[in-house]
């Protein structure tokens, strides 16, 4: 088991795990509950990230009937987070020669690239970019303190209201006026962690995502 990182790279296999039932799921939500943390956790992504998560959205759509209207409002709140971006042109170089050194797609090495810049672990729930990459982390070998199960849906609300300052205010603690604003402006459009309010799409079938692999083709 490892540590939670307080700093790292994460990969869209873990940030879709905050929107869709997958396994490790419940590990990616506690990751992510390390932006509230004292001081906050601080994750980076290259900016192909957003667009990744757009398209495993889409053939969630596509091939199992999920709602569209429900993974536009995902991408909203995926939006919201407090994640630092780097783009893609700015990693291009690097990762093709990841890439070609190691087998790996363009798209994974981009991921691999930045981390190793960096210097800091890259968080993937893709087993075999795990096993390629010395500097990633497997998310199920993350030791979490107090998995999400045991915490209420206010506790995991808290969560999220902190995510909404940050956005804002990278780094800065929450205005004190703002909390008051939370039930008329909540930061998300549900508590994410609340099973009555995660999506109800059939989960694929088994294999279809591979070894906590996403899929990017079509």
């Amino acid at each position: 088991m490892s540590a939670i990182p307080s700093r790292c790279v994460v990969d869209a296999s873990v940030g879709i795990k905050l929107f869709v039932d997958e396994p490790l799921s419940e590990q990616a939500h506690g990751l992510f509950a390390g932006l509230t943390a004292a001081p906050p956790a601080i994750f980076h992504v290259p900016d192909l990230f957003f667009i990744e998560c757009a398209n495993i959205l889409w053939k969630y759509t596509r091939r199992f009937g999920r709602p569209l209207e429900d993974s536009l409002a995902d991408l909203a709140d995926l939006s919201r987070l407090a994640l630092r971006a780097v783009s893609t042109a700015d990693l291009m170089e690097d990762a093709l020669a990841l890439a070609a050194q190691t087998g790996l797609s363009a798209y994974d090495a981009c991921y691999a690239a930045l981390a190793r810049r960096l210097d800091l672990p890259l968080v993937t729930a893709d087993e075999p970019l795990c096993q390629t990459i010395a500097w990633a982390i497997w998310l199920g070998d993350l030791e979490l303190n107090e998995p999400p199960s045991h915490q209420g849906h206010g506790d995991f609300s808290k969560v999220f209201l902190g995510w909404w300052f940050k956005i804002f205010s990278p780094g800065s603690p929450a205005p004190p006026a703002a909390a008051s604003a939370w039930s008329q402006k909540p930061p998300l459009h549900r508590d994410l962690h609340s099973p009555a309010n995660r999506r109800s799409t059939p989960p694929p079938p088994p294999g279809w995502l591979g070894r906590g692999r996403s899929p990017r083709g079509s």
